[in-house]
């Protein structure tokens, strides 16, 4: 005979011991897809499916990266040519990021469509004058001028540029 018995103690023990298994099976699954994710650079979400809370999926993410250093390429043809910061941006397209700051002095502005460098500065410094905001504008296009191209009124939306200390204006030269 079985060492649990056959009593209610046995099969709540038994059941415990079926809950705790899925439950295992459950977290290896989530691991598994969190881990698919980092590396299809947000592509496969199959966190998703699996019944995975948010905040859970981004404190997997951040541990595998940390643990794992993984930053894959947003997409195949990404050989690994250009900018770091500019790689490591694009492998992190599509997945879901918290909204905060994260220590650092530089922020990404999403160019939306009709926006010109003018305007993503005038949002950034609201309360700056014209020359200031002239240097700004400047400063924008000098930090962003391999991904923007010769012409700085031609910025494509969705395109993403890189914002220096954005609560700061530049010196005047």
């Amino acid at each position: 005979m079985d060492s649990l018995g056959t009593g209610f103690d046995a099969l709540l023990a038994r059941g415990a011991v079926g809950v705790l298994v899925l439950a295992a099976g459950w977290a290896i699954l989530v691991v598994l897809a969190v881990a698919l994710e980092a590396r299809t650079g947000g592509r496969v979400r199959l966190a998703e499916r699996a019944g995975c809370p948010p905040r859970l999926r981004l404190w997997l993410l951040a541990a595998l990266v940390a643990v794992f250093g993984w930053t894959a390429p947003a997409h195949a043809s990404d050989t690994g040519s250009g900018d770091a910061s500019n790689r490591t941006a694009a492998a992190l397209d599509g997945l879901p990021l918290p909204d905060r700051t994260t220590g650092t002095s530089t922020r990404v502005v999403l160019v939306a469509p009709g926006d010109s460098l003018w305007r993503i500065a005038r949002r950034l410094h609201p309360r700056a004058d014209d020359g200031e905001l002239a240097r700004s504008v400047a400063a924008l296009y000098a930090a962003n001028r391999s991904d923007i191209g010769p012409d700085p009124d031609l910025l494509q939306p969705g395109q993403r540029l890189l914002v220096d200390r954005p609560d700061t204006l530049p010196e005047a030269p």
